[in-house]
């Protein structure tokens, strides 16, 4: 289903454009994000700018660091989470979609 969402916000030439991440290091910050979520760390607490940091290389990764590409995938995901029938396929929840937007905007 998130495949969908990617098409619509990115387009097959941007999905053609992204490089497959490493799964561990994404399985990694997947849970990083929802301990991080569940505590509701600030922010601008070192911990959670770290994790943000790591994320968002990770992310570069994925897209070649466009940042275009970032903004149209991170479009994707919040359209997913809204979306009953994706949200429920989706490895985070939209507390965890939510908190990963604070840090990218406190």
């Amino acid at each position: 289903r998130m495949m969908g969402h990617y098409r619509r916000h990115l387009g097959e030439a941007a999905l053609a454009r992204l490089t497959p991440g490493d799964p561990e290091v994404w399985l990694g910050l997947l849970a990083e994000l929802r301990t991080l979520t569940a505590a509701d760390l600030a922010p601008d607490a070192p911990a959670a700018q770290d994790f943000f940091r790591r994320w968002i290389v990770a992310s570069n990764a994925v897209s070649g660091g466009d940042p275009e590409i970032n903004r149209q995938a991170h479009a994707a995901w919040m359209e997913a989470i809204k979306e009953p029938s994706s949200a429920a396929t989706l490895p985070l929840g939209k507390a965890e979609i939510d908190y990963l937007t604070r840090l990218g905007t406190d």
